[in-house]
């Protein structure tokens, strides 16, 4: 290949050491391709509020396992009244049954979305995301949203550790070890710390500035001027 794009923020130059000399790597959260409809909110500076209240859930399409239901087990654990929550199902979610079952035990106000088309507003509005760990993670960084995330597939657990190591999300780990009681201790914390939420919101942004699609671009003009492509 004449270029390789690695857009995940634990990519390196290693991962391709057997590479022709001629290969150009863009590797690592500088050249994040973010969907269009993020590009209204490069300048988004998000409100820290002193308690979070507005919980974003999202496990991606399908979430075969269910790990949306252990994250609204979570919220009926802290059975704070005042949290509101939008739940984002995929369009090929089957779990709504169950979902709604343990809504329906829930004492506060909620809200299921499935197929939304405005994530960038969702995120917005959240103070908190619970999300899987795909490359959902990079667009909520963009937005400076706190997160936990969870591991659904195993080439998610990379992307989860580099979030928590560069302080933008909590990595829960693997969906299956997960505890609803813990869970709901690691979201009890981040609802009461905005200086925790402040810290990871501002490294989030640190870390995807929304220009990578300019970059990307950038690289493949020049290659296209050198007749490299």
């Amino acid at each position: 290949a004449n270029i390789v794009l690695n857009q995940n923020a634990h990519a390196h130059e290693g991962m391709y050491a057997n590479r022709e000399a001629y290969t150009r790597l863009l590797i690592g959260a500088r050249y994040v391709l973010l969907r269009r409809e993020f590009s209204g909110y490069r300048d988004w500076k998000p409100e820290i509020p002193g308690k979070a209240e507005r919980i974003l859930v999202t496990m991606g399409g399908a979430d075969p396992d269910n790990a949306t239901l252990k994250a609204i087990q979570a919220l009926n654990l802290i059975g704070d009244p005042h949290l509101q929550a939008r739940i984002v199902l995929g369009p090929s979610n089957s779990n709504i049954e169950s979902l709604q079952n343990e809504l329906s035990l829930s004492g506060f106000n909620f809200e299921i979305l499935t197929s939304a088309k405005d994530m960038p507003g969702l995120m917005a509005w959240a103070d908190v995301a619970v999300s899987a760990g795909g490359s959902t993670c990079w667009e909520l960084a963009f937005m400076g949203l706190p997160s936990t995330v969870v591991v659904l597939a195993e080439n998610q657990r990379n992307i989860a550790m580099r979030a928590q190591a560069v302080g933008m999300a909590l990595n829960l780990g693997w969906h299956e070890h997960l505890l609803t009681d813990h869970l709901s201790e690691v979201l009890t914390g981040l609802i009461q710390s905005p200086a925790q939420r402040r810290r990871m919101s501002q490294s989030g942004k640190a870390l995807v500035d929304g220009n990578g699609a300019v970059r990307v671009a950038e690289r493949l003009r020049g290659q296209l001027n050198m007749g490299g492509v």
